[in-house]
């Protein structure tokens, strides 16, 4: 299939709406949440949960995983990985600097890291496979609604995280074009599939981490960022890839 820049302008008016609508959101957002929380969704709530963590980044890591393992798109898979990686680094600063607490009274509400990482890959998918384009914005308007309706999330969270997510799949097609990712999961070879896999556990990992505090896990992050850079590109002779 072939390739096409994705036309930028429809993408930022429509995260230009989804933020403005976050915005107006704010207003009634405790009301949304008093509604969705009542029983009569009860009987809805497996199932609810099962699309909810559709969203979450070790899945949305898998995803690209079996992508690189069938289709051996290496180009697709490094635009993924880079969009996610934007993802969980825009995400998590945006969500220490606003700080807003969640509708359960934990810290990380807004944006939507869920709704942020959907919209990100549904926009890589959508310019990959431009014919089932709506499918994936569909499927990501569900995860993102999903998120409310676990009461994971106010509504004004999710239409930021959409915003957001439509910005960093651009950014995340752009930087792994620029930088040819590709290329580097060339050489990798039959090691692609397992690093990925690897960064799949350091998600679940990572996720965990973030959960002790908005001070504690960045910082644990920010360290083991700093090994993986030291090991893998500045000491070549430890690492399994030599930039040079």
């Amino acid at each position: 299939m072939p390739e096409r820049t994705p036309k930028r302008s429809p993408y930022f008016i429509v995260a230009a709406v989804c933020l403005a609508g976050s915005l107006v959101a704010l207003r009634f957002d405790h009301a949304v949440i008093e509604f969705v929380d009542s029983p009569h969704f009860d009987s809805m709530r497996i199932l609810i949960r099962s699309v909810s963590d559709v969203g979450g980044g070790v899945s949305l890591l898998i995803l690209f995983v079996g992508l690189l393992v069938v289709l051996d798109d290496k180009k697709l898979a490094g635009r993924g990985l880079v969009g996610l990686a934007l993802v969980g680094f825009g995400v998590n600063f945006l969500k220490l600097v606003i700080g807003r607490d969640r509708p359960g009274g934990r810290w990380g509400a807004y944006p939507s890291g869920h709704a942020t990482a959907v919209f990100t890959v549904a926009v890589i998918l959508a310019n990959r496979f431009p014919k089932y384009g709506y499918l994936f914005y569909m499927s990501a308007g569900v995860v993102g609604i999903s998120r409310v309706f676990r009461v994971r999330h106010f509504p004004a969270d999710v239409l930021a995280g959409a915003a957001l997510g439509l910005m960093i799949g651009l950014a995340g097609i752009a930087l792994a074009d620029h930088f040819e990712v590709d290329k580097y999961l060339a050489r990798l070879g039959r090691a692609g599939p397992v690093l990925f896999l690897l960064l799949s556990i350091g998600a679940t990992a990572g996720y965990g981490i973030s959960q002790l505090g908005p001070q504690v896990g960045p910082a644990l992050a920010l360290w083991a960022m700093r090994f993986v850079w030291v090991a893998f590109w500045e000491d070549p002779q430890v690492g399994v890839i030599d930039a040079k």
